[in-house]
């Protein structure tokens, strides 16, 4: 009995295919062909490489006229995205933004800020009190943009970097009787330092993502990014608690009560 062909997405990456929907339908007609006995695994990957170079050439063939027509279109979707990339125009102004602490941010992350808020697919934003020159965005700033939008420059290098505030509603003097049990907290929680990560990861849903396997370098990778999921990097990335006095609308102040800003 012949042994089994079995394809995998490393397969399909190495002869060019990398979407993740197309890598679906050149699956699906790979399994065509290995039920129908077409050939070796080669052979069915030298056609399916084939029909990638050439999809015109296979829209009237019963075997590869889907997938062919998903290249095809995929293509042109690619085509028209690049042409509406090169005719865009920034807006005469920049959209007005929150900025928070101005005395203290420098002119040059304001500016970058200014002109972010100056692209067509802008929405709104804001500057935190932190904030700093960045690349295409200051650090420390917010940007809200059209629905399915990403810009890779708009970042800085801690992909992922985030800020969160958490309120307890608590007596005050429990942080002053429990900082050691706090301390303890965190430090089990998280760890600092580049390249740090935990000798026992924490288990997250998003490792089970189909997208871990779209390429090599993603795959390459995840394994070092369960170690650090949950990790608070190095540079001026903090953790720290402290008190926060909540003000109502009617200027009624409110008790103190702890916080943990990450």
């Amino acid at each position: 009995m012949a042994k089994r062909i079995k394809l995998t997405s490393q397969d399909f990456n190495q002869i060019g295919f990398y979407d993740l929907d197309l890598i679906k339908s050149a699956g699906k007609t790979a399994k065509k062909l290995i039920n129908e006995n077409f050939g070796t695994k080669e052979e069915i990957l030298e056609k399916l490489q084939q029909v990638l170079l050439n999809p015109e050439g296979f829209l009237e063939d019963s075997k590869f006229n889907k997938l062919a027509t998903a290249i095809k279109n995929l293509q042109e979707k690619n085509e028209q995205q690049k042409e509406e990339a090169k005719s865009f125009e920034l807006k005469t102004e920049a959209l007005p933004f929150a900025i928070f602490g101005k005395d203290f941010i420098e002119k040059g992350a304001l500016s970058q800020m200014e002109t972010a808020l100056r692209l067509p697919i802008s929405l709104a934003g804001a500057v935190m009190p932190d904030a700093h020159l960045g690349y295409g965005l200051p650090i420390g700033g917010v940007l809200a943009t059209t629905p399915n939008t990403v810009i890779p420059f708009a970042v800085g290098v801690d992909i992922a970097c985030r800020m969160c505030l958490s309120v307890f509603e608590l007596e005050a003097g429990h942080l002053e009787k429990n900082k050691n049990k706090f301390k303890n907290l965190l430090l089990k929680n998280t760890c600092f330092g580049t390249g740090k990560g935990f000798q026992k990861p924490m288990s997250d849903e998003l490792f089970d993502k189909e997208e871990w396997t779209a390429t090599k370098v993603i795959r390459d990778l995840k394994q070092k990014a369960i170690k650090q999921i949950g990790s608070s990097g190095t540079g001026n990335h903090f953790v720290e608690w402290g008190f926060i006095e909540i003000v109502s609308e009617e200027t009624q102040q409110f008790p103190m009560y702890e916080f943990i800003l990450i």
